[in-house]
């Protein structure tokens, strides 16, 4: 990521040899490239509302990759016909070590520092794969729906220089086999773009595989591997062609930046949606440093310096944002904008003071440093894998606290992937245990339909059940109860299925009751869509259906909404109940009078867990049964999923009385 000593002032280093080689010259338009993919990323980190598809930054970032480590690759077999891969890996280990060390270093000490011990643990193990570059696989492994939200997870950002390490562990051996001969290894390359593609596309649907496994991703990297294999392909003197690399230009970062726009992250990714980025990425550096594009906007001072501390800056954003939401769950763009701006400094002094010192400490002493560069490494991997014993609850003294601080819900009762389906599963897949207990039709059933907040009331619903119910749970990640004109959200293919399946399954059981839930945050007309399910259900003759309204959502998990409260209690004591901000309460308070009356339009009953956990005032109930009465941000825990459930229970009770009556 350097480059010329006349761009910046603070840039007097010669272009090194990653963007400049005898093979391919120094191309100040890569590293503004460089500086757009990882102003895409941080915008979509910090603003995801203004660039919602800014994720694809990363994919421009594998093809510049292929383009630059391929082009230093087939330079050194042309000129000396062999390749010294040891010289290789010294020299990423000169380019990657010395930011992500003290980058992996500060995040540690502001863990021990700030952080509960389950989410010092979780730091440790995210620490100890970067530090191994196999942060992706990692990730992939703890990936699914009740996986910690990405703002907790300081270090997932890393994933990517784990894809890139694994790629580059295979390719270059690869290609000294192939050097050879040579007239395969564009068919090679082909091969493999073309594999890695299908695959990617297959697995579309099972996004934590194509978005964390190199084999998904090569195709990205053989983009720029082709261009730096041919770079001379179209670039002909004459006017003509200097005229098709202008409209390459334009088109190609006219892709990247349209993809940044309109991609969303709710959409399968990468599968054929990455063809935009990357065939835009690909276009823009064919162009070359000397059209339009290149040489007024990507070769720009600002563009080519932002470049140059690409890498540290990239490292440093997410970081520094996840520990701003830690004391600011709700922070405004002010906030964050300032974060931004101290990523940009922290960057700027990574680069300065420790990226081109070990630089020129490199040139002297290549093996030494690499060698001490390693030892560090390893230290930072010991000491992360310390970190994953406990999470050292001994900070604190107080065995209430402790018991709070390593508290971690039992997601058993909540029958993942057997009665609570994922989003790859289909109806099929649900478990026999799901229909109840009593397959006859000795009792009177029950079905439990929507997402999530369903899963969660099923506890309370068994634990309060006297014997008297057959409960029946069919639920699905982020799957509404709706289905009347919804449309599933994109990475939910299944949900239409799903609850056509459900719908039959109430056809053909005929229960005495259906219970509702789900949360209230779909892009659709929410009490329209409960209407028209409510109506369908009347339809096919249900004599009851329970609409459950939502409990009280939280900026962050409660566990540790409860402890920053006592925290800031000058008694230090554990409260019992904790107050929602005001805004919250009132839009829950909002939300739950229109379910409640959409409900009650429709002739279903409704039962609301904010009033019962809430007083009109917004303090809420923030233990019960001796643990948080939410174990996320609205997840209910099993003594409040009782509450919740006893009034279930009693509505259902009136209902039968009045049926009698």
């Amino acid at each position: 990521m350097s480059m010329d000593a006349n761009r910046l002032a603070f840039a007097k280093t010669p272009p090194s040899p990653e963007t400049s080689t005898a093979h391919s010259p120094y191309r100040p338009d890569i590293d503004g490239l460089r500086a757009l993919s990882v102003l895409l990323v941080i915008g979509f980190h910090a603003f995801p509302q203004i660039v919602p598809g800014g994720f694809i930054g990363v994919d421009v970032f594998f093809v510049i990759s292929g383009f630059l480590i391929s082009g230093i690759i087939f330079s050194e077999l042309s000129a000396r016909d062999r390749f010294d891969l040891s010289d290789f890996y010294l020299r990423r280990v000169r380019r990657l070590f010395p930011a992500l060390i003290v980058v992996l270093f500060a995040t540690l000490c502001v863990g021990w520092l700030f952080l509960f011990p389950r989410d010092l643990v979780r730091l440790g193990r995210q620490t100890a794969a970067a530090a191994a570059f196999v942060a992706n696989l990692h990730f992939w492994k703890q990936s699914g729906y009740f996986a910690p939200n990405a703002s907790e997870i300081p270090l997932l950002h890393l994933w990517s220089l784990g894809v890139e390490e694994q790629f580059y562990i295979v390719w270059p051996p690869l290609l000294m086999l192939l050097w050879r001969r040579r007239s395969l290894i564009g068919l090679a390359m082909a091969a493999i773009a073309i594999a890695s593609f299908a695959l990617n596309v297959a697995y579309a649907q099972h996004g934590s595989f194509s978005f964390y496994f190199p084999a998904a991703r090569a195709w990205e990297f053989m983009l720029g591997a082709a261009l730096a294999w041919r770079p001379d392909c179209g670039r002909r003197s004459d006017e003509t062609a200097r005229r098709w690399r202008e409209i390459g230009g334009l088109l190609g970062l006219a892709l990247v930046l349209s993809a940044a726009l309109l991609l969303r992250e709710d959409a399968p990714y990468p599968s054929w949606r990455a063809l935009a980025p990357t065939v835009g990425a690909a276009l823009t550096i064919w162009s070359g440093r000397d059209s339009w594009i290149g040489r007024k906007i990507l070769s720009s001072p600002i563009a080519v310096g932002l470049g140059l501390i690409s890498y540290p800056l990239y490292l440093w954003h997410w970081p520094i944002l996840w520990l701003v939401r830690i004391f600011y769950p709700a922070a405004g763009p002010a906030i964050i904008g300032t974060a931004c701006c101290v990523s940009v400094v922290a960057a700027w002094l990574t680069y300065v003071f420790v990226e081109r010192p070990v630089r020129r400490r490199f040139r002297l002493a290549p093996g030494r440093v690499a060698a001490g560069l390693i030892v560090v490494m390893a230290a930072a991997l010991a000491v992360a894998a310390i970190f994953t014993s406990d999470g050292f609850p001994g900070r604190w003294s107080d065995p209430a606290v402790r018991a709070l601080l390593t508290y971690k819900f039992d997601e058993t009762p909540y029958r993942v992937r057997k009665c609570h389906l994922a989003p790859e599963q289909g109806p099929l897949e649900f478990a026999s245990e799901c229909f109840g207990d009593d397959k006859s039709a000795a009792k009177p059933r029950a079905v439990l339909w929507g997402d999530s907040a369903a899963t969660a009331i099923y506890p309370g619903l068994r634990a309060q059940n006297d014997g008297s119910l057959n409960i029946i749970e069919l639920t699905s990640s982020e799957c509404p109860p709706f289905i009347v004109g919804y449309i599933p959200l994109a990475n939910r293919p299944n949900c239409g299925s799903v609850n056509e399946f459900v719908v039959r399954t109430i056809e053909e059981t005929k229960p005495e009751a259906v219970i509702l839930s789900s949360r209230p945050e779909y892009d659709v007309d929410y009490d329209k869509e409960l209407v028209g399910t409510i109506s369908r259900l009347k339809a096919l003759g249900v004599p009851t259906v329970v609409v459950v309204g939502p409990p009280p959502f939280w900026p962050d998990a409660l566990p540790r909404i409860i402890l920053r409260n006592y925290f800031n209690r000058p008694d230090h004591k554990l409260p019992d109940r904790v107050p929602l901000t005001p805004a919250s309460h009132a839009a829950a308070l909002e939300l739950d009078s229109t379910l409640a009356a959409a409900a009650k339009h429709s002739g279903a009953l409704f039962v609301s867990p904010l009033r019962r956990l809430c007083t009109d005032d917004g303090e809420c109930l923030a233990m019960v049964d001796g643990e948080p009465s939410a174990w996320d941000g609205f997840h209910l825990t099993t003594g409040s999923s009782k509450l919740v459930a006893k009034d279930i229970f009693d509505a259902l009770g009136r209902a039968t009385d009045n049926a009698g009556d």
